[in-house]
């Protein structure tokens, strides 16, 4: 018996994300990332966090539902609008290995 490569199904839908109240609104993202045993994970079945109380610097934190901020498994962002819009991730990557509490002291690229 040959071994079968899975892959995710393709979104059957655009979802549209606003983010805080200016009105923020991008394309859809794609597919979340493979679980264990090969499931797909859904985008939407991460927790997101929102920290806007440092403007025009906004915090974006993903993780799994129930995760502790203080746990390092979360994805962080970082948009700044200083000067237009820069997003950069924390650590230079989109891994799921930073402590959300720490945001404002990681370093971004």
């Amino acid at each position: 018996m040959g071994k079968h490569k899975y892959q995710c199904p393709k979104p059957t839908a655009d979802i549209a994300v606003a983010i805080g109240p200016r009105g923020f609104t991008g394309p859809p993202g794609p597919m979340g990332a493979t679980g264990p045993q090969g499931e797909c994970v859904p985008a939407s079945s991460y927790a997101i966090i929102l920290d806007e109380s440092a403007s025009p610097i906004t915090y974006i934190g993903t993780a799994n539902p129930g995760t502790f901020t203080s746990e390092a498994t979360w994805q962080i962002k970082r948009m700044d609008e200083t000067s237009g819009l820069v997003i950069t991730f924390a650590d230079g990557n989109a891994n799921f290995d930073n402590i959300w509490d720490d945001r404002t002291s990681l370093i971004y690229s």
